[in-house]
């Protein structure tokens, strides 16, 4: 479990770890290995979105985000099927500009 933090820094809670955001090619799975790129994942915790990023430099954070950096960071990651576990992002993507 990682501790998620709120944006004012306060712990809110505790998601199991996904990278459900990763890139999955060798490339990315090569510089996640010399530690470049960071692992990427997007869990729920109640009715906030949390993001999960790790590395090999700076180690795990998890910390809330806003609908819009959520829909966005599905769309960065080319995973769009995780919309289907998410759908309530969508709206939230189709209006970021």
């Amino acid at each position: 479990m990682i501790p998620v933090l709120d944006n004012n820094g306060y712990h809110t809670g505790y998601v199991d770890y996904t990278d459900n955001l990763d890139v999955s090619n060798d490339v990315a799975h090569t510089q996640v290995d010399v530690g470049t790129d960071p692992h990427k994942g997007l869990s729920k915790l109640r009715d906030d979105y949390v993001l999960i990023e790790w590395d090999r430099w700076s180690g795990m954070t998890a910390r809330t985000v806003d609908k819009k950096t959520a829909a966005q960071e599905i769309a960065l990651s080319g995973h769009l099927i995780l919309f289907e576990t998410f759908p309530d992002l969508i709206p939230h993507l189709l209006l970021s500009g």
